[in-house]
């Protein structure tokens, strides 16, 4: 079930008739700021509360929040509705300006410059906190330069996003906006428990392979040497060599080397090993896969939903001999026919396999060594236990002759207890009945009060149910559309209202009718049917609207019941004056009731 909500007020509810926008699409895409449009007609409660800028657009999937946002701006339709465009709230990113700067430090504290003086620079509510950063071990900085005056988006993304593969999200907890810089690799554990299938909801595959990208061999660079614009090499670990070559790519493509720097590198062995993991990992990296996929949760709601950001199994033997795992990047959802959304997801990362392998490795190793440790515990913790079992059999002993001791101590206190005890339970007695009193006329008291709040409960409660009823039998817009030359709206109450245009050209006005002139039937009124049809004629305003400056009157007319009811009204104009070449307009207004 999907909620839109304005400023907190209730703009739509799937189960609520008289809340509802109509047309509203959602675009959710991994590290941008999404997108929501909707139209709004001037017949719902909350029309005016809709304002560019300042408002801000919330939507809900089942309770959960998926997209917050502000309302971007506002167009006006043919019935005045608005059609309202809405930015997510990463867009806020862009309402500040990051000056030219020199910056020492990690990720995240990059990150804690760039957000310090964003929030600095807006209002309350559109600051964000530093929240999860998971590439930053993986990607580390020494200094960072910038000399352009750049928005805080562009500026993380820029130095950030590109260089780590990573991507931004925002995330609300405990009252606070989070801002997450987050590697896709890192949450390969949030697997969705709906799959892709090939002949159930896989709608489309590509697959391409960027030859531009491919290469099989490196000249790492690391840092700068001193003050010079000379970088560290691999030359003196690596016989003499600046370059490395993956052979396996180079049976396959040849040898084609590209350069690569790692800024924060100063050791030339150092430089050398982490070049070859970027080799082994990256040189494969050309083969592009984007699926577009249905989410079938909309409509068999015990399927899980599919959420950006989350990783998916395709299987399709068509395409895959095995099994696929692929991060879902954009979502597009239809928020009145949710069994209509659609997915994209991106390439499979390389190297995961491997990492994940790697992993697997270091834990078996742990797992030796936490055994080795605790068959030394063992041998210490019997030892310990011998021991104790000694010091158990003392203490034992002692505390028997101790517990004997107080057995007879305890057997004379409660002796005098016991007469205490009778003395109190008797005034106790006497204090229970005059709370007894006391309770029954406060009991009294309080029916009293109970009848008349309920009395007024029963009151609210009818009021309250008017005003239901009410509400509810006020028709409102079910559809709108364009039929020929008819722009229509149908209502609830099965009624439908609907306005056509049909041009007057080069029209003779000679026909004398006493002391006026008319012209002959402007049109055939079956070549303009009414775009639904009605129980009976419906009632129709007719007008001519000149464009050469002859003043007319629209004379209506039928020729027969079945015109009336099915097909625009024929017409003649009549003027106190002949006319030749007219031109203008018939305008039609009409409203009837739907068979």
């Amino acid at each position: 079930m999907y909620k839109v909500t304005c400023d907190g007020k209730t703009l739509h509810n799937d189960n609520l008739q008289n809340l509802k926008v109509m047309n509203g699409q959602l675009t959710l895409e991994l590290g941008k700021t999404g997108a929501f449009e909707f139209s709004i007609y001037q017949d719902h409660p909350y029309f005016d509360s809709v304002k560019p800028v300042v408002s801000i657009i919330e939507v809900y999937r089942n309770e959960l929040s998926i997209f917050r946002g502000r309302v971007l701006n506002i167009k006006y339709g043919f019935y005045n509705e608005k059609q309202v465009f809405c930015e997510g709230e990463l867009a806020f990113l862009l309402d500040s300006i990051v000056p030219p700067h020199a910056v020492t430090g990690s990720f995240t504290s990059y990150l804690e410059y760039i957000i310090s003086i964003h929030n600095d620079q807006v209002e309350e509510a559109k600051r964000f906190s530093v929240g999860s950063i998971t590439v930053g071990e993986f990607y580390p900085f020494e200094v960072v330069e910038d000399f352009e005056f750049l928005n805080s988006f562009e500026t993380i993304n820029k130095r950030m996003v590109e260089r780590s593969g990573g991507y931004l999200q925002a995330r609300h907890e405990y009252g606070e906006m989070y801002l997450d810089l987050l590697a896709p690799d890192m949450n390969i554990g949030n697997v969705s428990g709906q799959k892709i299938r090939l002949g159930k909801n896989l709608l489309d595959l590509r697959k391409e392979v960027e030859g531009s990208e491919v290469f099989s061999g490196i000249v790492p660079l690391g840092a700068k040497i001193g003050d010079t614009e000379n970088r560290l090499d691999i030359s003196s670990v690596n016989g003499g060599s600046y370059a490395i070559v993956n052979n396996s790519a180079v049976a396959v493509y040849g040898k084609i080397f590209k350069t690569v720097v790692f800024d924060n590198i100063t050791s030339a062995s150092e430089l050398l090993s982490e070049a070859r993991s970027y080799l082994a990992e990256k040189f494969a990296s050309v083969n592009t896969i984007e699926i577009t996929a249905a989410d079938l949760s909309g409509a068999n709601p015990d399927l899980d939903s599919f959420n950006v950001g989350q990783w998916v199994e395709v299987i399709s033997p068509a395409h895959f001999n095995e099994p696929q795992i692929f991060l879902i990047r954009k979502m597009s959802i239809k928020i009145s026919n949710p069994a209509g959304t659609k997915i994209e997801v991106g390439r499979t990362k390389q190297g995961l396999t491997d990492r994940l392998g790697n992993v697997v490795d270091d834990i078996g190793d742990l797992l030796s060594r936490i055994q080795n440790v605790a068959g030394s515990i063992s041998g210490i913790s019997q030892k310990a236990a011998a021991a104790e079992t000694k010091a158990t059999a003392a203490e034992t002993t002692a505390k028997n002759a101790a517990t004997k001791a107080t057995s007879a101590e305890t057997t004379a206190k409660n002796a005098a207890t016991a007469a205490t005890n009778a003395d109190t339970k008797a005034t106790a007695a006497t204090t229970t009945a005059n709370s007894a009193t006391t309770a029954a006329n406060n009991a009294a008291s309080k029916a009293t009060t109970a009848q008349t709040t309920a009395n007024s409960a029963a009151s609210t409660a009818s009021n309250a149910a008017s005003r239901v009823s009410s509400l509810e039998a006020r028709p409102y817009i079910t559809a709108v559309g364009t039929t020929g030359i008819w722009k229509w709206k149908k209502y609830s109450d099965n009624t439908c209202e609907f306005f056509g245009k049909i041009p007057v050209t080069n029209y003779d006005i000679k026909t004398a009718l006493g002391g006026w002139f008319r012209g002959a039937n402007i049109y055939d009124a079956t070549a303009y049917p009414y775009p639904f049809t009605m129980t009976e004629a419906p009632a129709v305003n007719v007008t001519f609207q000149t464009r050469n400056g002859l003043a007319a009157i629209a004379w209506v007319f039928s020729p027969d019941a079945n015109t009336a009811q099915n097909y625009a009204p024929q017409c003649y104009l009549i003027t106190p004056v002949t006319g030749s070449g007219v031109y203008g307009n018939i305008n039609i207004i009409g409203k009837g009731k739907l068979s």
